[in-house]
């Protein structure tokens, strides 16, 4: 299964993730780092990310590398910022094609509280037409190999009706 792994990564934490995702995925993992137009740095994240986050605004990208209908899997990784994903994650969101059930798996990277992140990005992917078999939340670095094996268990099984309902 051709995968595209796409992330946004502020620290680092996130990319590192996606790149150990990547590499152990079978068939042809591809990452895929968003980038904003006008990026953020960790002061400007601070001050108006979470503004950004808080009022879910869709945010300006840099051209997308890859494209995601030539995929047939994509596992999407966001770091969380006042307690939601961030904003680049939902302009990508935004911008995807249409999934026509398409499997995919969401991992979160958190320090502190992932607040509503697992239950509306979710809802944004499944009204875009994906199926989101995988919800995985891994905690400043912890549990690398056990979202790992979650990923690639998730893409390898079946879709299964309303398993987040």
């Amino acid at each position: 299964m051709k995968t595209l792994v796409a992330y946004y990564s502020l620290t680092g934490q996130t990319r590192a993730l996606a790149e150990a995702i990547a590499s152990r995925l079978d068939g042809g993992a591809v990452l895929d780092e968003i980038k904003p137009l006008k990026p953020y740095g960790r002061v400007t994240a601070y001050v108006f990310g979470r503004a950004d986050v808080v009022n879910k605004k869709i945010i300006a990208l840099s051209p997308a590398k890859r494209d995601a209908s030539a995929f047939d899997a994509l596992v999407l990784l966001t770091p969380i910022w006042a307690s939601n994903f961030v904003p680049p994650i939902r302009a990508f969101v935004h911008s995807l094609p249409q999934g026509n059930g398409k499997p995919c798996v969401l991992c979160i990277t958190y320090g502190g509280n992932y607040g509503s992140a697992l239950d509306e990005l979710p809802k944004l992917l499944e009204a875009k037409g994906y199926a989101v078999r995988a919800k995985i939340a891994v905690k400043n670095g912890e549990k690398i190999d056990e979202a790992i094996a979650k990923t690639a268990a998730a893409l390898a099984a079946p879709v299964l009706e309303n398993a987040f309902a």
